[in-house]
Formats: C-alpha cells, sequence, structure tokens
C-alpha cells in the first residue's frame, strides 16, 4: 500500500503532535508499504531516507503552511499515486479529500470549541475554516481518547460511527523501578498558556508552602504559549524562591525532570488527551489533575483528580501527594501498571489497520 502523509509537524517535533507523528511515522516506515511525507519545510529526521519518497517545500513562515498544504499536497498525492492519505493534524487538503483518495484524519482535541480563548485567533479562524469540511471528507478519524471521540460526536455528528480511539504514549523508555527517594520536587510540564491553569497551580503550590510548612519546590516546564506571562505569575508568589521555570530544549532534559519529580500537576481545564500524564506514569510517578474531559480516563487509578477550578483542592492534593508516604506508593505502583496500557506499538498497529481498511 502507498500512503501519503501530512509530515508537517515533523518540522516541529518538540509539540504534542510532533511527538506523535514522528512515533508513528518511524513505525509506518518499518513496515513493507510505501510512506510519502510532504512537508512545508524541510524535516531532520534521521530516519526519512526510508521513506518511499520525501517532499517538501522551502517555507520560511510556518503561517503559510496550511495554504501550501491545501494547493500543493493533492498535487503531489496524485503524482505519487497514493492509495490512502493521511493527515495527524486535524485538517485535510480539501481538493483531495473531496476526490476520489480515501482519508484520514486524526483529531488530537476541539480545544477551539471548548477553550477557544486560548487560541491564537489566526489558529482558531484556521480550526473553524477546515476541520468541520475536512471531517465531512474524511473516510475515517482517529483520536486519542474515548472523550475527544465523545466531544466530536456531539459537535459533529456525522462523525459517529468513522471514529477509531488510538491512544498517545510516552517516547520516553520505561524504567524497570522508580526512583525510590523523593526530593520534594513537583512537576509540571506543559505549553504555557491559560488552558493550563498555571496560574491555579503556583496559588495552590504557594498556600501549601504557608500553611503547611513542607520543604518542596515546583518545576515548571514548556515552551511560551500565548496570552501568558509565566515569570509574572511566578514573581507575584511569596514562595517564587521555591519555583523554577524551564525551557527544556531536548527530550533528555525533559527525561531528567520527570526522573527527579516526586509527582507530575496537570490541572487544565481541558485535555484532548494529556501527554505529560502518560509521561510522568512512564517513569512510575503518580499525577494531580483535573477530573475533566480526558484526564481521569488516561490516570485511572495512579492519581488524585481535583476540579480545575478549585484552589483549595489542588491545594489540598498536592499537601496530601507530598506528605502522605502510603499514599504515595499506592499511587506509584498503580502508575507503573497504568502505564503499561500506552505505547506507540499498538497505536501505530490500530492506525495502520485504519489505513488499511480505508484504502482497500
Amino acid at each position: 500500500m502507498r500512503i501519503g502523509i501530512d509530515a508537517r509537524p515533523l518540522v516541529y517535533p518538540q509539540t504534542g503532535i510532533g511527538r506523535y507523528t514522528s512515533e508513528l511515522i518511524e513505525r509506518l516506515l518499518a513496515t513493507k508499504h510505501q510512506i510519502c511525507l510532504y512537508t512545508h519545510a524541510p524535516a531532520h529526521q534521521p530516519w526519512l531516507d526510508q521513506a518511499y519518497r520525501v517532499r517538501s517545500g522551502q517555507l520560511r513562515f510556518s503561517a503559510l503552511s496550511t495554504a501550501f498544504a491545501q494547493v500543493v499536497f493533492p498535487f503531489w498525492a496524485h503524482a505519487d499515486n497514493v492509495e490512502v492519505f493521511w493527515s495527524p493534524r486535524h485538517h485535510l487538503p480539501l481538493a483531495l479529500a473531496w476526490g476520489s483518495t480515501p482519508c484520514v484524519l486524526t483529531i488530537h482535541d476541539l480545544v477551539w470549541k471548548k477553550a477557544p480563548q486560548s487560541m491564537r485567533p489566526m489558529a482558531r479562524l484556521l480550526e473553524a475554516a477546515l476541520m468541520p469540511p475536512s471531517l465531512r471528507a474524511a473516510h475515517h478519524i482517529l483520536v486519542p481518547s474515548h472523550s475527544t471521540a465523545n466531544d466530536l460526536d456531539a459537535a459533529y455528528p456525522g462523525a459517529i460511527g468513522k471514529t477509531t480511539v488510538t491512544p498517545l504514549a510516552s517516547n520516553f523508555t520505561p524504567e524497570a523501578k522508580p526512583t525510590e527517594a523523593r526530593q520534594g520536587h513537583i512537576l509540571f510540564v506543559g505549553t504555557f498558556e491559560p488552558r493550563k491553569n498555571i496560574a491555579l497551580l503556583v496559588q495552590a503550590f504557594t498556600d501549601c508552602v504557608a500553611q503547611h510548612k513542607l520543604d518542596i519546590k515546583l518545576h515548571l516546564a514548556g515552551q511560551p504559549g500565548w496570552r501568558f506571562n509565566i515569570e509574572q505569575v511566578v514573581d507575584a508568589s511569596p514562595a517564587s524562591a521555591r519555583i523554577q521555570i524551564h525551557s527544556p530544549e531536548c527530550d533528555g532534559a525533559v527525561a531528567e525532570l520527570y526522573r527527579q519529580c516526586d509527582f507530575l500537576v496537570l490541572p487544565s481545564w481541558y485535555e484532548g488527551f494529556g501527554l505529560p500524564l502518560v509521561e510522568a506514569m512512564s517513569f512510575g510517578k503518580p499525577v494531580i489533575c483535573s477530573d475533566i474531559s480526558s484526564m481521569p480516563e488516561i490516570i485511572g487509578p495512579a492519581g488524585l483528580l481535583v476540579k480545575p477550578g478549585c484552589r483549595t483542592a489542588l491545594t489540598d492534593a498536592i499537601y496530601r501527594l507530598a506528605s502522605d508516604d502510603t499514599l504515595y506508593a499506592q499511587l506509584s505502583s498503580a502508575a507503573c501498571q497504568r502505564r503499561k496500557a500506552f505505547n506507540w506499538h499498538d497505536t501505530a498497529k490500530q492506525t495502520l489497520q485504519v489505513l488499511d481498511q480505508i484504502a482497500k
């Protein structure tokens, strides 16, 4: 089977969609199928030479990548005689999807509907303009969680019956035995943006230090998002000396933060999946997260759930997990078990099965 893929996320490998795309394409390249990769600018993964064909533009401005994909990708796909086309990032080249080529689409979340205020206006407009027609044109849709599948079915009844859940996974090698010595380090990983509810996390951490006198530190790891000044939020905290901001540039740096932390906190207002949850569990680390959207589904018994707007509940959860050794050991053991449910091999296998069914 000859598969065409919108490989633009490979140009941005550190994003969540970039990780997903990279992990799956690398595994698809190891199969007998002919993989054609299309990007708006050159990507630099070492395994790209295994592809049947790699076509890339030379765009210097990513803002033009959507227009480029809509216009150019259909020509490339027809020239390569692809039998099925897959887009891992919410939009299909509509001229191709409306034609005779079967198309599969991955929808990671519905942020533009659930939390539109957290998106840049242009990104929100692109989602509103291209996601609905892409969903209608797609022969099949992949989503990372049952929560996202339910959201999709509610918003777009036409998606019912053509959706498959293919969970994401950690790209870190699971540690056989988590670090037993606790160092009092609490971790957040994600883009610094309002949807992640980081301001509440800083407030709850500050309350925990002030009320319970715990010797703990908070590490915030991520890249700048839109309309959120992380430095300003941290500086406003009386516990700012205990809070450290990280902008890790490689997987090794992120892995070390997970390895050294006691637990992860992700108090988001909405997540289509919540990749840091699985990454933390791959190190045997418990999590505290919101009790909404996909997050309860992902962590199972490996963490504590809190209402995302409740400062007191988040403060209490941090205190409990930081001070109760029995609870911590129980949740850490659950994390080691829960992580077995998520692996890229199974996700790639399920994705390939869908592509094969749609191509026939």
